[in-house]
């Protein structure tokens, strides 16, 4: 099947189509959604659909290699997934840094803790990202939470 909002190598289901309409047309949105019903799949046709070539996946780490995997089996190779996963923060700026001086496609994921943390933090903020996706952001609303303040 072949639909204009659905530009994924994957099939999808007719709510993923209704939350790609719902918010295709707007400049941030919340898909509130429970485990399991295609989240991923509709950020990744969203990125698709805007033309993103730069892309900032916040998640939880065990989320992470989630990314690779969705963004391949979505996308397929039109995207690279740079997962943050390795070595200090410093290095994974680099690392981060490196990826988008190439021009193809990237989606930099890192977990919502090595987000906020300097040199990560600041280089993120002077970058221009097409689309910055926060993956499991209930986690954030826990009082005391560093990354609430």
């Amino acid at each position: 099947m072949t639909h204009p909002l659905w530009p994924l190598q994957t099939e999808p289901w007719k709510h993923q189509l209704c939350g790609v309409d719902f918010a295709r047309d707007k400049p941030a949105t919340m898909i509130a959604a429970g485990m399991g019903v295609g989240k991923s799949a509709i950020a990744s046709a969203l990125t698709m659909l805007w033309g993103c070539r730069r892309v900032l996946i916040i998640c939880p780490p065990s989320v992470r290699a989630v990314w690779r995997r969705e963004l391949a089996r979505h996308i397929g190779p039109t995207m690279r997934a740079i997962i943050l996963d390795r070595g200090s923060i410093s290095q994974r700026t680099e690392i981060a840094h490196l990826a988008l001086r190439d021009p193809s496609p990237v989606a930099i994921v890192i977990n919502v803790e090595g987000s906020w943390r300097e040199p990560f933090a600041q280089w993120v903020l002077d970058r221009k990202w097409d689309c910055i996706i926060y993956d499991e952001a209930h986690g954030i609303k826990a009082n005391g939470s560093q990354c609430s303040e």
